[in-house]
């Protein structure tokens, strides 16, 4: 079975067939190297996900293309747009705005281990004036959430909507679910959405790759370095004893070919 930790075998499956034009039977036959009951229809599911995390590429009918850890790049939905121009009078034209779904790092979690929101990023100052927009507009609830942003933050510039980079999601997941306990958004179980998140931080580390200097410096300004080094290093742990535990098994059915 996948680990936890790389919920979908992404790394495994990077490694095993590489980042060329892949048939569709060719990733079914390897999942089911690992999981042997597994069906086709959750292979197509597990692709569809790492299609809208920008891990995979369909290019033709049955065909895809896995694609480098840095280009994780979740697209602005019309409504991530509709919220960030509903908040945009709020925010001074030099200053800064984000937004971002908690969508994103569920998939790395499992669909009902985190709750579903928005998250939307203004200056301090402007958060009651971007909470009052949004409010008589509508939108308001903990399916909405409306914080400060915090200087340093590493981001996606785009002419829809003002995207994190994947270093910036992890670690504002990471301070919103395990730091607060999801207190912003009523989490009745905040222990559980803790460790969640803890697991799909490293789930999407090892997944799609990260700048670690870079997730570091922005934990260090929102005062969870340390939390953050421990999680980066557990995963790339994980990855190491992973890939031995692959080697091994070539190395077995190797044996058994020869033998």
């Amino acid at each position: 079975m996948p680990s936890r930790r790389d919920l979908y075998g992404i790394a495994d499956l990077r490694r095993r067939l590489g980042k060329g034009e892949i048939p569709l039977d060719r990733i079914v036959a390897h999942y089911r190297e690992r999981e042997p009951d597994i069906s086709r229809t959750t292979v197509r599911w597990r692709l569809a996900v790492m299609r809208s995390a920008g891990v995979v590429t369909a290019v033709g009918r049955g065909v895809y293309r896995l694609e480098g850890g840095r280009d994780f790049r979740p697209r602005a939905t019309p409504a991530l747009r509709a919220v960030a121009e509903l908040a945009r009078p709020a925010v001074g034209e030099d200053e800064d705005l984000c937004v971002w779904t908690t969508t994103w790092i569920r998939r790395f979690a499992g669909r009902s281990a985190l709750p579903q929101a928005v998250v939307v990023q203004v200056p301090r100052e402007r958060v009651p004036e971007a909470a009052r927009l949004l409010r008589e507009a509508g939108r308001t609830g903990p399916d909405l959430v409306v914080e400060p942003f915090v200087a340093g933050s590493p981001m996606r510039r785009t002419g829809t909507a003002p995207l994190p980079r994947i270093e910036k999601l992890l670690v504002d997941a990471y301070c919103l679910f395990a730091r607060d306990k999801g207190e912003a958004m009523g989490v009745a179980d905040g222990a559980a959405a803790a460790k969640a998140a803890e697991e799909a931080v490293m789930a999407a580390a090892r997944a799609v790759g990260i700048n670690r200097s870079t997730a570091l410096r922005y934990a260090r300004n929102r005062g969870v370095r340390e939390e953050m080094e421990a999680l980066l290093d557990e995963a790339e742990a994980e990855g190491r004893r992973e890939r031995a535990r692959a080697a091994r098994r070539r190395a077995r059915m190797h044996e058994e070919e020869i033998g």
